[in-house]
């Protein structure tokens, strides 16, 4: 029999790391390192999610990290909310087609998940903002498109290690196509 409150103890421990994360690149990156483009730790770890629980516990956690979120942001809600279910839903679709169990994959899959963003962000900004995105800076986002992936593979250790701790057995199944170990 399961332990529930194993799982909750691991969705609020992603919870919180998700917060600390994502307070540390919206403000003391930017205190320490100025104008240079932070990575998006968050989505590093929506991904972890995403690949590693099954569609309701990813739906379910997906939507409490974009109601945390919210608050680190001048994105809409609804805006940054579409953006992450769509992330979710396209990412499903990878993995049901094809899946492997290692450090390259989800690097792979979060270089997928944050072009998705920048491309969702930019589209998705002309219908949800009142002044929508017109002019946006390629060059910051390249930097952050690449400083998101490096710091994927310790943050998925870390990740790997908190399921561990909290007794998470690995998704042993994917849902179809090519699976990979």
């Amino acid at each position: 029999m399961k332990n529930h409150w194993l799982t909750a103890l691991n969705i609020i421990g992603l919870l919180v790391f998700t917060n600390l994360l994502t307070a540390f690149q919206t403000s003391l990156w930017m205190q320490v390192l100025g104008g240079f483009p932070p990575p998006f730790f968050w989505l590093v770890v929506l991904t972890f999610v995403i690949l590693h629980r099954h569609v309701g516990e990813g739906v379910f956690t997906v939507y409490l990290f974009t109601l945390t979120l919210c608050a680190y942001t001048s994105l809409p809600f609804e805006q940054l909310l579409v953006n992450n279910m769509t992330c979710l839903v396209l990412i499903l679709l990878v993995k049901n087609r094809i899946y492997w169990s290692s450090p390259n994959y989800f690097m792979l899959m979060v270089g997928a998940a944050t072009g998705l963003h920048f491309s969702l962000t930019a589209l998705l900004s002309q219908f949800f903002d009142h002044n929508p995105l017109r002019s946006p800076e390629l060059f910051s986002w390249a930097l952050s498109f690449l400083m998101t992936i490096l710091s994927s593979i310790p943050i998925y250790r870390l990740l790997r290690w908190w399921d561990r701790l909290t007794d998470r057995d690995e998704l042993t199944e994917s849902t179809g196509g090519l699976v990979m170990r």
